[in-house]
């Protein structure tokens, strides 16, 4: 993790899948959470209209990821209370994530906050992939920060 490109402009955030367990054929690296990062807050209010969690409710850091963290933005790492090590099922992501598809792509107009819609169905399409592959081999997953 970094804070600066060479250049000393801020590198961009990224929303990264992490699997409990490896799944064969599957690389969650390949996702580019980085369109999905730029609208969090849109798509999490398209999730909760829906009645449904949003995306960063499935943010979830392990206890090096959260130091290794803290010590980037030199900040004290939680250590109670937090939502270090866990973990979600993949199939509840995987309903979010087709429940968000859906409504962009059945009005994509009504999406304004969203500079580019097609982007970011492909970036929940991606993800929606890797969940159902998750959700077929029973692996658990969370969603995590990277910049």
């Amino acid at each position: 993790m970094g804070g600066r490109k060479k250049d000393g402009k801020p590198l961009s955030l990224g929303i990264v899948i992490v699997l409990e367990a490896e799944v064969a054929g599957v690389e969650p690296r390949n996702v580019d959470g980085r369109i999905l990062a730029v609208h969090r807050h849109a798509l999490d209010g398209m999730a909760h209209e829906m009645d449904v969690p949003g995306l960063g409710e499935f943010v979830a850091f392990s206890h090096v990821e959260a130091e290794a963290l803290a010590a980037d933005m030199k900040f004290d790492a939680p250590t109670t209370g937090s939502q270090s090590g866990r973990w979600f099922e993949s199939s509840k992501g995987l309903e979010v994530v087709r429940a968000i598809k859906e409504y962009i792509e059945l009005d994509p107009d009504e999406t304004i906050e969203i500079e580019s819609p097609e982007a970011v169905v492909s970036g929940l399409s991606d993800l929606q992939r890797v969940l159902e592959a998750a959700t077929a081999a029973g692996t658990r997953f969370r969603l995590t920060v990277d910049y």
